[in-house]
């Protein structure tokens, strides 16, 4: 799947975001609740951050902290996954849900 190259401006959003989140989930695991230090953690799309999906969904929803979960990488990494085509239900939800929160801001 193709993939959206992030601007240095979007590179370092990320890295603080990441950094963020990080410290909220004192460095744990979503889904199996390691430790990981910041360098070995991954930042986890729900809704992957395919070209596609961000034409669909928007970046703003795509690269919002609810659509992310700090993981180990891989294993970890590949249960946050939501791909519309098989949790169209899921995305749905998380999807208002972010809207939601992107109109209260």
């Amino acid at each position: 799947m193709k993939t959206h190259v992030l601007t240095e401006s979007e590179k370092y959003d990320a890295i603080e975001k990441k950094y963020r989140m990080h410290k909220e989930a004192n460095g744990r695991c979503k889904h199996c609740g390691k430790y990981n230090s910041i360098y070995n953690c991954d930042l986890a799309h729900k809704i992957p951050a395919w070209q596609r999906n961000i034409e669909k969904y928007g970046y703003d929803v795509i690269y919002h902290e609810e659509n992310m979960d700090i993981t180990c990488k891989g294993k970890c990494n590949d249960l946050s996954n939501l791909n519309p085509a098989a949790h169209p239900i899921e995305v749905a939800l998380l999807y208002d849900k972010i809207l939601r929160k992107l109109g209260g801001d």
